[in-house]
């Protein structure tokens, strides 16, 4: 593209009127690999393009898995469970 930037616009549910969705960063390889795909398959398909549509498929399925492995979404349990493990190991005076 001959621009710094791309804009992306979608339509989605927020789980609350109101919520705003976001991708979480370690999904933005996935993203930019599934645009790639998602690309090459708008182009016309010439000869020897299979290999490259295949290519690009795997590719994304690889970030997305790479990406899902990478995530851990912050559970309030989970950070309330983490500080009172280490109030406890603190050192007390």
């Amino acid at each position: 593209f001959n621009r710094d930037y791309l804009m992306l616009e979608y339509v989605a549910s927020p789980p609350q009127q109101g919520d705003d969705y976001y991708l979480p960063i370690q999904f933005r390889e996935a993203l930019i690999a599934w645009l790639a795909w998602k690309d090459s398959k708008a182009i016309t398909v010439r000869r020897g393009q299979v290999g490259v549509s295949r290519d690009l498929r795997n590719d994304f399925y690889n970030e997305r898995r790479l990406g899902i492995a990478r995530w851990r979404p912050l559970r309030q349990q989970d950070a309330y469970a983490a500080s009172q493990e280490q109030t406890r190991l603190a050192v007390k005076t």
